[in-house]
């Protein structure tokens, strides 16, 4: 995060089973350094931020802050909390504004603990089938990036249902517990494939509670709502709803329209929110699916994106890429790849010299999607 913390820039070059660093090389055109080069820090430094880059840094003890923050860093920091530094975001906590001075030397009062049992997770995807969601192939990168929030990232146990909206709002799939990969498949089966009428993004809120509270409840359940923002009503006029639901409303605004309102409604139900562009060498739209996983502690479920680019290829491109996947990672390992027309050549090569290739991934051309599941461990 900071840019006081020094270092060298090294390419790790491998040939065989030895690897070994080398400089990297600068790209002549745009001065940059090379793709897959590394920055490797110095084990002694003079900053003491930031705790949130590198905590194995014996100075390194503080969080920065607006004199330390490199907000041109390419980082999580800067793209989920606006370029914000971490001490600035904290500050702006309502936890931390509401919470008094610790007075004196002594240590604070001991914590209380309430002993709460978990129950499982109740989502409904909402989404916006407008007919604005038709340009920019946004319909089709709407499937991929909730296809891929079906397969591989909602833990199992989870209750799931599909709310599609435009001018008015109607339930595509009621909740069906995932137990298996066949009800995976089911709802990816429901997912919209057509973009047609006006927006009405409260209609599609009220839906997705509606659906939620077929469980019993609608209080800790969440709502994830993906609109291109272009509402023809009144967004605010759902906020008391919002509010009185108890639901967690995560937000996903994709292309240059989304209203203040989405934005607001994330923030006063604890939800997420994302910025997803009509780019088509961003991956902000399947990144911000992969972004909403469980936050109820159980890590054996909760899905890790390793890598995620994309690119505009022509004719007889290629898109060269490593991915490193070490000890702490690896069970039931998926390669995605994603593409907008013409269908690509795909091959993964393991560190054994093994090559996987289009005969070995699943393809869906529905969504344009291929799959490739690694056995084991990866």
């Amino acid at each position: 995060c900071s840019q006081d913390v020094q270092g060298v820039n090294k390419y790790i070059e491998c040939k065989g089973n030895s690897c070994s660093p080398r400089d990297c090389r600068p790209d002549a055109l745009t001065g940059l350094v090379e793709d897959g080069c590394t920055f490797i820090p110095d084990a002694v430094q003079n900053t003491n931020a930031s705790i949130m880059y590198m905590q194995a840094l014996s100075t390194v003890v503080e969080f920065c802050d607006s004199s330390t923050h490199n907000t041109e860093a390419p980082n999580l920091q800067n793209r989920m909390c606006n370029s914000h530094s971490t001490w600035d975001v904290i500050m702006r906590s309502d936890d931390f504004k509401n919470s008094p001075p610790v007075s004196g030397s002594g240590p604070p009062a001991p914590p209380t603990f309430a002993l709460l049992q978990s129950r499982d997770r109740v989502l409904c995807l909402v989404l916006d089938t407008s007919g604005s969601m038709g340009s920019y192939n946004r319909i089709n990168r709407l499937q991929q990036a909730s296809e891929l929030f079906l397969l591989q990232i909602i833990e199992e146990g989870s209750k799931v249902g599909i709310v599609s909206f435009a001018s008015s709002a109607y339930i595509t799939s009621e909740l069906r517990q995932i137990m298996n990969d066949n009800v995976r498949k089911t709802l990816v089966s429901y997912l919209p494939k057509t973009a047609s009428g006006g927006t009405n993004i409260c209609a599609g809120i009220r839906k997705g509670f509606e659906v939620n509270g077929r469980s019993g409840y609608t209080d800790g359940t969440e709502l994830v709502l993906l609109t291109d923002g272009e509402d023809g009503s009144n967004t605010a006029g759902c906020f008391p709803d919002v509010k009185n639901s108890g639901a967690i409303v995560h937000v996903v605004a994709l292309g240059p329209q989304a209203a203040k309102a989405l934005e607001e409604i994330a923030d006063m139900s604890g939800g997420l929110k994302f910025y997803a562009t009509d780019n088509l060498d961003a991956n902000g739209l399947v990144d911000a699916f992969a972004g909403i996983s469980s936050g109820n502690g159980n890590l054996s479920q909760q899905s890790v994106q390793l890598e995620s680019d994309g690119l505009s290829l022509g004719q007889n491109q290629c898109l060269d890429k490593t991915v490193a996947i070490d000890s702490t990672v690896g069970n039931d390992t998926f390669f995605v790849v994603t593409w907008q027309s013409a269908t690509p050549t795909v091959k993964v090569v393991d560190p054994n010299g093994a090559t996987y290739s289009n005969t070995n991934f699943n393809f869906t051309s529905t969504t344009k999607t291929a799959r490739l599941q690694i056995p084991g461990t990866a």
